[in-house]
């Protein structure tokens, strides 16, 4: 009988980004599965125009998705896929919402969406399944460890607490901190292995002052393997050199509000459409509303300017990147995946004092100016404001060999950049067997 593996999708699609590449590479031999341990809006993230989704339906057996923290609901693949198509009427009334009350998300549209979900989910042909069942029939589970310290989580990994597992991180980035104690840890049974990304030390010391975590690998970011990257063709976009990948965020209320975006959507369009002559390709946040996202943008960039200076696109980063000059982030593990490809990103964001107080332990302080990891360890160039945003395009397009060594340079010092899928294939094997 063909062993089974589970991968916990959580706690975005974004781990499907790092995890997928290697289910893609061992889908032969093992029989996978998908369980999504929330419900509500969060599952309009998985829906059949996403490319993650398109890969992982040629490659998985059934999606699982959390009713309570005792069972799931177990569906084929086609029926969660007509679970998770958005309706239009849908993306106008909560569209509507959002404008009203100037706010991309908000509680009376989360509302009205999870209402549709419900109503929409009593007409999709589905199963229960028991959580000790659904773990006990798998030899192997993946997931984020990260998840481990959300109290709600904790409750459905007691079930399969002493269950052969391996964490990978849900991001290109890794994660440190700049606490060097933790008065408490959470407790992880010793079946767990934590894969690394990197070389930096830095990187297991943040799980082990968190978490009691005793096994680790490093094998570097599956989907920074240059065998996954070849899978991505060039994009079909014209004028490489013309061409500016954005990479969207949805606002929040921690350093990133809508205000603030909107006033750095406006300076990246004085800077780079106005003034340099550039085009933007925007690829909006897995969490970030479509139809929200793309009026927010509408109305700043202007409609009449779409396809001419400024269009959306649902291609993988890899296809955008590929061709693009460079990229503008507001903060995303993306700007990682292109250093794969030499192209440099400029993390356009200025923290602020109320900002630190939401992200006390993962901000560093840097040239006197606190920043988030991959501008502190020198990986993505950093902007404050519009001049320093100028500033950086330019150096980009008038010495851009010597911005991207400056970047590389660094990347190489810190990140493992071989044979990712294969050693991550390898324990996979090893614990299969082993069990």
């Amino acid at each position: 009988m063909m062993k089974k593996i589970l991968f916990i999708c959580s706690p975005s699609i974004a781990l499907m980004d790092t995890v997928i590449p290697v289910l893609d590479d061992i889908k032969d031999n093992y029989e996978i599965n998908i369980l999504i341990p929330k419900s509500g809006k969060g599952l309009f993230d998985y829906n059949k125009d996403n490319n993650l989704i398109k890969i992982a339906k040629k490659i998985t057996r059934n999606i699982y998705v959390q009713k309570n923290y005792s069972q799931c609901y177990k569906y084929t693949f086609n029926d969660f896929l007509f679970l998770t198509k958005q309706n239009s009427i849908l993306n106008l009334i909560t569209s509507k919402i959002c404008k009203l009350l100037k706010m991309e998300s908000n509680i009376i549209s989360t509302s009205i969406i999870n209402l549709f979900l419900n109503i929409k989910n009593k007409f999709i042909k589905k199963n229960e399944v028991a959580y000790k069942e659904l773990f006990h029939s798998h030899s192997l589970l993946i997931y984020d460890v990260g998840e481990e310290k959300k109290k709600e989580f904790r409750k459905l990994s007691k079930i399969f607490y002493n269950k052969p597992k391996i964490s990978l991180f849900h991001g290109s980035d890794y994660k440190i901190s700049n606490q060097k104690n933790s008065t408490t840890k959470i407790k992880v049974d010793n079946n767990l292995v934590q894969l690394l990304w990197s070389k930096d030390i830095e990187e297991k010391n943040h799980y082990t002052r968190q978490l009691t975590i005793k096994n680790f690998e490093n094998t570097g970011c599956p989907k920074s393997d240059k065998q996954w990257i070849k899978k991505f063709k060039k994009s079909t976009f014209e004028n490489k050199k013309k061409n500016v990948f954005l990479i969207s965020r949805e606002s929040n209320n921690t350093f990133f509000s809508l205000n603030k975006k909107r006033d750095y959507l406006k300076n990246i369009k004085k800077i780079i459409i106005d003034k340099l002559k550039l085009r933007l390709i925007i690829k909006l946040h897995p969490r970030e509303n479509s139809s929200v996202g793309k009026y927010f943008y509408s109305n700043i960039f202007g409609i009449e300017n779409y396809n001419k200076k400024w269009f959306f696109s649902n291609d993988n980063s890899y296809s955008i990147g590929k061709s693009s000059n460079f990229a503008i982030s507001f903060y995303s593990g993306v700007s990682i995946d292109l250093l794969n490809l030499n192209v440099p990103t400029i993390e356009f964001l200025k923290l602020t004092k109320d900002d630190l107080k939401y992200h006390l332990n993962s901000t560093f302080k840097k040239n006197n100016i606190f920043q988030f990891q991959i501008t502190y360890k020198g990986l993505a160039l950093h902007a404050t404001n519009i001049k320093e945003l100028e500033k950086h395009a330019l150096s980009i397009l008038n010495n851009r060999k010597i911005v991207q060594d400056k970047l590389q340079n660094k990347y190489k010092k810190l990140y493992i950049q071989k044979n990712q899928i294969r050693n991550t294939k390898n324990i996979i094997r090893k614990i299969i067997k082993s069990k």
